[in-house]
């Protein structure tokens, strides 16, 4: 991250107003977006008209501010330029109709999990618009799996700067036991998860490898925590491998293999 001395603050202070529009609350005036980040109003208008004038923000009839279309053109160009949702769409969505159950695909965003891609199988246990949307690396799938593929000392930093924070009675909160689950991640080739991000659902997630078998994302199969322990996971298991596996191949990796996480 830049230091704090180099950062423009125009445009830092944009990006601020940017980041307090969320799914809670769309809408804000201009008086709210200035208390909310502790500025004067008139320090704060020029950036407010700036961004509308871009189309990154726009006013509705009572002069309340959302976000623009043009953060949806622009999220757009960056996920068109991902060609590895192209790849792995259709084997998503095989594996979502094979299991059953919804199929995802993410990448490590910071110290987060980012979803790229999602297939739907069954109604959604949790999370029913999760594309662009961030969880926590500690308590999903698809984030210990992520994490498991990453060297020694990347992994011990990430680790450090986790927050642990708990979303069920059933969060890993202890840094030390989070490595260990990782380490039986390596060990299986595969990362469980059950009632950990949330209460009821369940996830399995392996790692996909490219041409240098380097661990470029993640996809995993959700489910309700019932149907995996009444079912059992081996199928499952088995089900999503074979499909990083395929996916690895059309990236290149002919030699796939997700035995390894």
């Amino acid at each position: 991250m830049a230091e704090r001395s180099y950062l423009n603050n125009s445009v830092d202070r944009a990006l601020r107003v940017l980041e307090v529009f969320t799914e809670e609350q769309p809408l804000w005036s201009a008086a709210e977006v200035a208390a909310f980040l502790n500025t004067r109003y008139a320090t704060l208008y020029p950036t407010l008209a700036t961004l509308e004038a871009h189309g990154y923000l726009q006013r509705d009839e009572l002069k309340r501010y959302r976000l623009g279309l043009k953060l949806v053109e622009r999220s757009g160009q960056v996920l068109a330029g991902i060609d590895l949702r192209q790849v792995v769409r259709g084997h998503l969505r095989e594996l979502a109709q094979q299991i059953g159950g919804n199929a995802h695909l993410a990448i490590l965003y910071g110290n987060e999990v980012l979803y790229l891609l999602r297939e739907v199988g069954q109604q959604a246990v949790v999370l029913s618009d999760i594309v662009g949307r961030r969880v926590p690396c500690h308590c999903t799938a698809l984030g210990k799996a992520l994490l498991a593929s990453l060297p020694e000392e990347e992994l011990g930093e990430r680790v450090s700067a986790l927050d642990f924070a708990p979303q069920t009675e059933n969060t890993i909160t202890d840094p030390e036991r989070l490595l260990q689950e990782i380490a039986k991640v390596r060990r299986d080739g595969y990362a469980l998860e059950i009632e950990e991000f949330h209460l009821g659902s369940s996830c399995v997630g392996v790692v996909v490898r490219n041409h240098e078998a380097k661990a470029v994302a993640a996809i995993s199969v959700s489910m309700s925590a019932s149907r995996l322990r009444d079912a059992g996971s081996e199928e499952l298991i088995e089900a999503i491998r074979a499909t990083a596996d395929n996916i690895a191949r059309e990236l290149g990796n002919h030699a796939a293999s997700s035995d390894s996480a």
